[in-house]
């Protein structure tokens, strides 16, 4: 429907770039408006319709919960198992495919993670 509108509008537009120019920005405002609006009353009474801004899918905070919960279960893996047994893991990991690796080298132990694991090792025993 959209792509047929455009068509229509172009078609009538000839060659006045104004027009087309102001035809352009009520398209893009128009899907802006499609993925979310805020309605606001003026002084005047009038309602207007304003895009919402930009939100991310993912938000900051969430991804750097999810990387702070994932440090601590590697840092309580680690405590767990010890330094020697974890690192023998990592080397069996790093003997195998290509995901294997990646897993490994992500998995290897980091100072934070060392640090949080000596710390959670004297509570565990």
């Amino acid at each position: 429907m959209r792509v047929v509108f455009q068509e229509w509008v172009f078609a009538m537009a000839g060659h006045d770039p104004d027009f087309d120019q102001r035809v352009g920005q009520i398209l893009r405002k128009r899907d802006r408006l499609s993925k979310g609006s805020i309605k606001t009353v003026t002084s005047n009474g009038l309602i207007v319709e304003r895009p919402r801004g930009y939100r991310p899918r993912m938000p900051l905070r969430i991804m750097l919960i999810l990387i702070f919960v994932a440090v601590l279960s590697k840092a309580a893996f680690v405590a767990n198992v010890g330094d020697a047994a974890y690192t023998a893991r990592l080397a069996v990991l790093a003997e195998g495919g290509l995901l294997d690796q990646l897993v490994g080298w992500l998995l290897q132990i980091d100072p934070l993670t060392k640090a949080i694991a000596g710390l959670m090792a004297s509570y565990l025993g």
